[in-house]
This record gives structure tokens, sequence and C-alpha cells, in this order.
């Protein structure tokens, strides 16, 4: 039963399936005109489909069920990685089942909890099973980059972070491949990426960055410039 449901129901195949089935039931019906005790062949034919269609309905409502139970879990995980309660997201996570969209959102939350707990190689794992699923999305381009960003890989990173950066010119992104430029001791490139940073958005992360480079590259005193922005910034927020 659970491989039914699991490779016919929740991944809505089972439309297919049945219209299969009510095809061989005409192609049934026809054969059986020549067969002599044809009324009761009918009958079990009209009987069996009767059954398919009770059965569609029920699946139908179980996958219900399931999809919106999955559904609500996902809604909640943003609200318990706020409140950094990474445990409970964990426990939550393994109750979504079998339906394959909200599978892959699973393990991209996953993977995002597991970024929170530091538990990069875990996090970056979760991220390459899903990969191909999330093509159009900064979101996963970026946490991508940063588990590599933490694991030491920073030009891979900034393959990442291009493609997110491609999508939509963002603060964040240009933040990160920042860091990871200054990594590899690319200093005028980082530098023109946290200066875009801050054209886009001034934080107290990316200019405290950008005086971290600065003062890298001995310009001490914007460094000490950006630095006090930084602070400021940090006791506002």
């Amino acid at each position: 039963m659970n491989w039914i449901i699991k490779n016919l129901i929740l991944n809505k195949k089972i439309d297919w399936i049945l219209y299969g089935l009510f095809g061989l039931l005409l192609i049934a019906d026809f054969i059986t005109d020549t067969i002599t005790n044809r009324n009761l062949i009918k009958l079990n034919i009209f009987l069996l489909a009767l059954v398919i269609i009770i059965l569609h309905k029920i699946l139908n409502y179980l996958y219900r069920i399931l999809y919106f139970s999955n559904q609500k879990i996902l809604d909640s995980i943003s609200g318990l990685l706020i409140k950094e309660n990474y445990s409970q997201v964990l426990k939550k996570l393994k109750r979504i089942k079998l339906i394959k969209p909200q599978l892959i959102n699973k393990i991209y939350w996953r993977g995002i909890t597991k970024l929170y707990l530091k538990d990069n190689v875990g996090a970056l794992n979760d991220f390459n099973l899903i990969e191909n699923e999330f093509q159009d999305f900064i979101g996963f381009f970026f946490n991508k980059a940063l588990a590599l960003i933490h694991l030491g890989n920073y030009e891979e990173s900034i393959k990442y972070l291009n493609q997110s950066i491609e999508i939509e010119k963002n603060c964040q992104s240009y933040d990160l491949r920042g860091i990871a430029n200054m990594n590899l001791d690319k200093l005028d490139d980082a530098e023109k990426d946290l200066r875009k940073s801050i054209e886009l958005c001034l934080t107290s992360t990316n200019s405290s960055n950008l005086s971290i480079l600065l003062d890298k590259k001995g310009q001490h005193q914007e460094a000490i410039e950006f630095y006090n922005k930084s602070m400021e910034l940090k006791s506002k927020e």
C-alpha cells in the first residue's frame, strides 16, 4: 500500500492510472461481447469501475489532507528559525511525507537549519540534492555559497554568488562575494563588491567588511570611518 501511495497517489499519477484502467475496462467489454454469459461479465466490469471511482475519491481526499498537513509545517518553519528553535525545526521537517514539491522544500529548509547549526557539510549535502529544482531562486544560490565559504571553498562560492547576482543585484550577495574575494586576496575585486553592496543598502555587516578590507589595503582612515558606521548601525539594530 505504501508503494501505491508514494508512486501513484501522492505524486499525482493516480488520474492517469485510472484513465488506463477505464480504457482496459472498455476493451474488456468489447472482447466479452462474444462470450455467452455477457451480462454477468458486464456487471462485474460495472462494479469494478464503481470501486475505482470510489478509490479515486478516497485517495484524492487523503492527498489533500496530507498536502495541507505538510504545508502547515512548512509555513511554521520561518517563525521557528527566527526563535532559533532549531531542534524543533528538524523534528517538524521529519513529519513531511511523500509529496514531491514539499519534500524538496523540506530538504531546502533542512539545509538552512544545518547552516544555523554550523553543520556546513550537512547543509551542502542537502543543497546538492535539490540543486536542479532551484535554478531561479537567489536564496538557494546565496545559502549554498554561504556553506561553501564556511568550508573555505571560496572559488566555488563565487560561482553561485555570480548566479545569484545575475538573477537579482542585491546587497547581501555582493557583500558575500566581497568576503570570498577578500579571502582569495583579490582585494580590488572585493572592494568593488563591498562598495556595490553598500550602494544598494548600507548595513552594519557590509560596512564592517569594507572597513576590514580597507585596513588590509592600508587605507586606515577610511577603514575607521566605515568601522564607526558599522558600530552605529549595529547599535541601532
